[in-house]
């Protein structure tokens, strides 16, 4: 008589011996994606749905800071300089100019 093992692919736990169900990421990790992230469980895996100004790892089950200034060397325009900030960014303008009100470049004070 011969015999077989039943395994799981990665994602999956094996119940009964005999099926696989998802495992719930999220919900035996519920620091995954944290601080800048939520957890969404997917079937065989998990997503990271990032805050705004966040990205998804490639590297770890987390959210990283978007370097908005290094994306985009025109932010700010001509008369100012692109601060990178966590989740964001900031317009430090020139004397004598300010942030314009969509805060990506800086203009004149009237």
């Amino acid at each position: 008589m011969g015999s077989y093992t039943c395994t799981c692919p990665q994602g999956y736990r094996q119940i009964n011996g005999t099926s696989c169900r998802d495992v719930d990421e999220c919900m035996d990790e519920p620091e995954l994606c944290s601080p800048h992230g939520e957890c969404l469980n997917t079937e065989g895996s998990y997503l990271c749905v990032c805050e705004s100004g966040f990205t998804a790892s490639l590297d770890t089950p987390s959210c990283d800071d978007i370097d908005e200034c290094g994306l985009n060397e025109t932010l700010c325009g001509p008369r100012g300089f692109c601060e990178n900030r966590l989740g964001s960014f900031q317009c430090l303008c020139e004397q004598g100019y300010q942030e314009s009100q969509d805060s990506q470049d800086c203009v004149g004070k009237c």
